[in-house]
């Protein structure tokens, strides 16, 4: 259950870039309530799923882990999925030619790979040996890093019959769990209780159906809908001074080998079909408890199979006794749900905000080879270069209009663009600089920097 995409998926960009600029502003503003507003982060092991039809293993891996289980990876649970063996690999690798063949055919799309003979099918079920269903056409083939190869990479090289969609199985691994009905999805008030009861929720979106009569669209409520993708809820921010304003804390599996957390509002995250790459939900799984764990007191939870106090819970395992507390960061102590990036130096980030090689990156930035890298310049395992946007999965040119220029940050974040006969400061568009942009008395100088 799961849709690949070019770019980190499970939000609208302009969701994504409405919370980067909404966060860091509560705070200013409201510095000490706005801090006492971040609820509740249940510490949760982020990882990426290692193929791109694996996103509700690697879901399951991630409350698996947080619940105890270490031991339940990604490719166990395919193999449950599939009724295979071979699902976890042989020998390790860093890229689908690793596994490749030394003959292996070039090829441009999956269906390039058919095998000649293959025998006819309607879709992947009509196929034996968990085989994919390419242009009617049955094979074990994929295209891969632009070859036809029947073992792709997914951490160690794995048959490409192991790469298909499919749902976490709770019961099969000793786990109690619920789900809401298709379609819904759980209020805020029952989310919230979830996370403060230290339960990570997991959903399921699914996807806009560009048209309604193809074979793999269907409903959910009056929207039709197609594909998939599995997702990990594990926190919440309520804004103090607005209730109404909550945000849920999404750890998603996507990219492959990598992941990402992001914020995104509560009311988008249970729908939001209103953009070409919205969503709607299809279910949420919550009240996952782990049968063979140890019933805690209050005020503990358990850890690879013991209980431990809230505050000496360390990802799947208790601390050892005489650890410093979780939020020790050298002499200087980090607030809660802080991380510390740096002991030595004492740098704590604050909540959701990326650790990059000993700093801090800003809300809604991700660190990219030991970089901060705004989302509109993250490109899978590449930052674009200032004045460049990702897009379709390559770092390219902000294209503007005639009769406009580019307009950039310092820093190179955020290109926008604006009209000739206007000022670019700091990445905004100024007809007035001296108030719009850069506040009463300021002035734009060298069109990044205000002074006064």
């Amino acid at each position: 259950m799961t849709r690949q995409r070019m770019m980190t998926i499970g939000t609208a960009a302009a969701a994504r870039r409405a919370l980067a600029t909404l966060l860091p502003v509560v705070i200013a503003t409201t510095a000490s309530v706005a801090r006492a507003s971040y609820h509740e982060l249940i510490d949760v092991q982020l990882e990426g799923q290692k193929a791109n039809w694996w996103c509700w293993a690697a879901s399951g891996r991630m409350i698996f882990n947080y619940l105890g289980r270490p031991d339940i990876r990604q490719c166990d649970q395919v193999n449950m999925e599939l009724g295979r063996s071979d699902c976890c690999g042989s020998q390790a690798c860093t890229s689908h030619l690793d596994c490749a063949p030394a003959n292996a055919i070039p090829c441009a799309a999956n269906a390039d790979c058919v095998p000649p003979g293959a025998p006819d099918c309607a879709s992947d079920s009509d196929c034996s040996g968990n085989q994919f269903c390419f242009g009617g056409k049955c094979s074990p083939n994929l295209c891969r890093s632009g070859v036809c190869t029947m073992s792709m990479c997914a951490g160690t090289c794995t048959p490409t019959v192991c790469n298909h969609g499919g749902g976490t199985q709770f019961a099969p691994w000793s786990f109690d769990a619920m789900s809401t009905a298709f379609g819904t999805g759980l209020s805020f008030a029952d989310y919230k209780a979830e996370i403060d009861a230290l339960r990570p929720v997991e959903f399921a979106w699914s996807f806009q159906c560009a048209d309604p009569d193809h074979k793999g669209c269907y409903k959910i409520g009056s929207d039709f809908v197609s594909g998939g993708h599995v997702l990990v809820a594990t926190g919440y921010w309520i804004d103090t001074l607005d209730p109404t304003n909550r945000m849920v804390v999404i750890d998603d599996p996507m990219p492959v080998g990598v992941g990402s957390k992001y914020l995104m509002a509560y009311d988008d995250w249970i729908y939001n079909l209103s953009e070409s790459d919205g969503h709607a939900t299809q279910v949420h799984v919550h009240h996952i408890k782990n049968k063979l764990a140890t019933d805690c007191p209050p005020g503990q939870t358990t850890r690879g199979g013991q209980c431990c106090p809230l505050h000496d819970a360390c990802g799947s395992a208790c601390c050892n006794a005489g650890d410093p507390p979780s939020n020790d960061c050298g002499d200087h102590l980090c607030a809660d749900l802080d991380t510390c990036a740096d002991a030595a130096a004492g740098v704590c980030c604050g909540f959701a905000e990326p650790v990059c090689n000993g700093a801090c990156c800003a809300l809604g930035d991700s660190c990219v080879q030991g970089t901060c890298c705004s989302q509109d310049r993250s490109c899978g395992s590449v930052c674009c270069p200032a004045g460049q946007v990702c897009s379709n999965g390559q770092c390219t040119q902000l294209a503007c209009r005639v009769g406009q220029r580019a307009c950039v940050s310092e820093g190179g974040r955020v290109p926008i663009c604006c009209a000739q006969n206007v000022t670019c400061c700091n990445g905004e568009c100024c007809p007035n600089p001296s108030d719009s942009c850069c506040g009463p008395g300021g002035s734009c100088q060298d069109i990044n920097t205000c002074v006064k």
